[in-house]
């Protein structure tokens, strides 16, 4: 089963309207949701834009293990 992850704009105007800093990165795996702050795909990945699918048009599709930090890391 392939990971696909895409970026949640809405909880990014979200974090900017409130000031909160809650994960953006959503991360789709056997039909589990998963947010994060950092992700590495430890192998191969492609990027996918499809303008005309509902929802996210863009995102990231892997078969290859998905790392994700659900904490922010200092700077």
């Amino acid at each position: 089963m392939s990971t696909r992850v895409n970026i949640d704009v809405a909880r990014i105007r979200s974090n900017r309207e409130t000031g909160a800093a809650e994960p953006v990165i959503r991360v789709v795996r056997n039909g589990e949701v998963s947010y994060a702050h950092t992700i590495e795909i430890l192998g191969p990945s492609r990027v996918v834009y499809d303008p005309a699918k509902p929802g996210a048009s863009c995102w990231i599709e892997t078969d290859s293990e998905v790392r994700f930090q659900t904490a922010l890391v200092p700077a």
